[in-house]
């Protein structure tokens, strides 16, 4: 996609993916600085803005021009991945250029996205708009769309109107998305007996009984790794199990009596999350069966389904037109998008930079793929609301 922004509008989108990668959004932090700045913003252009808190320190925003039964709505989280134990060359707040990319925490998933957008906002007549746009900017999607679980509830108890139309500006690498796997994280609780170490058999050994559990879950992994997604975009790729974390264990000479495991589990399009959460509550039962004097439980922390948005649909094709392309793909990884279909959206999934760049040290975004970015936007709504 060859871009033909001037220099100016170069300059504008570089600067605000400076200014956002400025606010700390991790998200154990809060996202109200980066959010007021973007609901002045679309302010200052005309956007009606409305804000729907969740916490002191979390919010979510959803900012309207134009006649909203129809449009396209632009959606992405504020919040950024942590940046504890990674060796960053230079401040990850503060972003720096080189080699034509822009480096910082977020650059690339997803603050390039939200400044594309606002930059191409910036150049169009919105007083001349005959359909509606809206912008839907969520929090805490890093650790479980927990801000756009929220929203659903939080807009169906509004008197709010949406286009139906969306489009998610995770990065892809410009390609277009139409699905994606969902994320589930489940806490198990392993209660042991303790007893001295000197005599086991008064005891149960909670760190015992997860290993039966790990080899349990292994085998539980194989078997999924022979079911893949049935989506040919998804090549082949199938739900997966990632034992995330572990506690456990109080003193060398005591049989651990607690241990707890918590659980990432990854449900490809075309798979149940329910399906997965019932398969290890059976392998939870299944052990309990074995050792009596052990108790395991589980806890669901958070899921958030699978997208899948049915092929050829009006975005879909003017995305094609405008990135001359007639492909799309399935990614492994969630969006905000399964948890908002429940409003009645039908999403596709397209933005700047690469997925292997997030979440890293030193993540970035190439300047040509924000450039290409301001462009599509822009190509986007001058044929779809003007």
């Amino acid at each position: 996609m060859v871009t033909m922004l001037t220099q100016n509008t170069r300059e504008k989108v570089i600067s605000l993916l400076e200014r956002l990668i400025s606010y700390n959004t991790v998200s154990d932090q809060s996202v109200l600085p980066m959010a007021t700045f973007l609901a002045e913003s679309a302010e200052n252009m005309g956007f009606s803005v409305h804000t729907f808190e969740t916490s002191a320190q979390k919010t979510n925003i959803i900012a309207q021009i134009g006649p909203q039964e129809d449009g396209v709505v632009f959606c992405g989280h504020m919040d950024v991945v942590p940046v504890d134990g990674q060796s960053w060359n230079t401040n990850p707040f503060k972003a720096h250029i080189e080699a034509k990319k822009v480096y910082g925490r977020g650059s690339c998933d997803m603050k390039g996205f939200f400044a594309s957008t606002m930059v191409a906002l910036n150049d169009l007549p919105l007083h001349q708009l005959k359909k509606g746009i809206s912008l839907i900017w969520t929090h805490d999607e890093e650790i479980g769309c927990l801000g756009a679980e929220a929203l659903v509830s939080q807009v169906k108890e509004s008197d709010l109107v949406f286009p139906k139309t969306m489009l998610i500006g995770e990065p892809t690498e410009l390609r277009i998305c139409r699905m994606h796997g969902g994320h589930i994280t489940l806490d198990v609780e392993i209660q042991g007996v303790p007893a001295h170490s000197s005599k086991p058999h008064l005891g149960c050994n909670s760190i015992e009984i997860l290993g039966e559990l790990i080899m349990a879950l292994r085998q539980f992994q194989i078997t999924l790794a022979e079911q893949p997604s049935p989506h040919p975009e998804m090549k082949c790729a199938h739900s997966l199990i990632n034992l995330a974390t572990v506690e456990g264990g109080t003193a060398v000479n005591i049989l651990p009596e607690r241990t707890k495991l918590r659980l990432g589990m990854r449900p490809m399009p075309g798979h149940s999350s329910k399906d997965m959460i019932t398969k290890v509550e059976e392998i939870l039962f299944s052990i309990n069966k074995r050792f009596p004097q052990a108790n395991l439980s589980s806890v669901l922390i958070q899921e958030a389904p699978p997208m899948v948005t049915p092929r050829g649909t009006l975005l879909e094709q003017h995305l094609n037109n405008i990135l001359s392309t007639s492909s799309t793909i399935g990614v492994p990884f969630a969006t905000d998008g399964g948890r908002l279909t429940d409003l009645g959206f039908t999403p596709l999934i397209c933005g700047p930079g690469s997925i292997e760049q997030a979440h890293k040290a030193n993540e970035f975004v190439s300047m040509n793929q924000l450039f290409e970015s301001v462009e599509l936007n822009r190509n986007l709504l001058q044929n779809w609301c003007f």
